[in-house]
């Protein structure tokens, strides 16, 4: 069975993650966290995701602040 982030828990994670300004570590936070919880092959696809997650954040930011810049 294929276990990934349903869409409440990614905002959910993701609402704490925009809480801290460095996202690596929030997603760090979350990670360290889940590990009680995870098998190994798990731990791998949630590193994964969250890694998708935090590069999503960067990309979004950057967007943002390009858009700012050309007001």
């Amino acid at each position: 069975m294929s276990r990934s982030f349903t869409y409440r828990l990614e905002d959910d994670i993701k609402r704490y993650m925009n809480g801290h300004s460095d996202k690596e570590e929030a997603a760090d936070t979350v990670l360290n966290a889940s590990l009680p919880f995870l098998k190994s092959d798990e731990h791998e696809r949630v590193k994964g995701q969250l890694s998708y997650i935090v590069q999503d954040m960067k990309e979004e930011k950057q967007q943002n602040l390009s858009r700012r810049f050309h007001m």
